[in-house]
């Protein structure tokens, strides 16, 4: 418990200053990009991304700690809501900033879900010999979540300047 405590807090600073970071790159991406998603969905994406290893971590702790059973059911649970989520915001006129939103709720939601069990468990903790660990076990997973989350995601940030709304929401 003491290692997963250090793991995750460590995790969670990480994600932080990952946050700070991006997020104060929001401009200079968007403009770069000449993106027509506004600046406020591709905050939340890039939020969304950057606390990605805040979920995919404790999710591999699962699977590690041969929880397959929760691991499924915790990735089920998280699949229908984002596909409700994207569904939603698509009927409502969002087009592609739906899914940039849905992706930010899940994982902001499945982090708080995370921290929670984290907390409950043992705590939350920062050390050095915490932040070591993160960055042996934790940044494989963190890079990996951002690049498959810029695969499955991003494209439609592209397709926006070719393809009418419409067509991305049925993309």
């Amino acid at each position: 418990q003491s290692v997963q405590s250090e793991i995750f807090g460590s995790g969670l600073l990480g994600a932080a200053i990952l946050t700070v970071i991006v997020q104060l790159l929001v401009p200079f991406l968007h403009e770069i990009f000449s993106m027509t998603v506004g600046v406020l969905p591709l905050r939340a994406g890039l939020f969304a991304a950057s606390i990605t290893g805040l979920v995919e971590m404790p999710l591999a702790w699962m699977r590690l700690s041969d929880r397959a059973l929760a691991y499924l059911s915790f990735i089920t649970l998280r699949t229908f809501v984002q596909i409700a989520l994207t569904w939603s915001l698509l009927e409502n006129g969002h087009g592609a900033a739906s899914i940039l939103y849905a992706t930010f709720w899940v994982n902001l939601l499945s982090s708080a879900v995370f921290a929670f069990m984290a907390y409950k468990s043992g705590g939350l903790r920062i050390t050095g010999n915490g932040v070591r660990r993160l960055a042996r076990y934790g940044m494989p997973l963190v890079g990996g979540g951002l690049a498959m989350y810029a695969l499955g995601s991003f494209d439609r940030l592209f397709l926006a300047h070719a393809v009418s709304a419409h067509e991305i929401g049925h993309y």
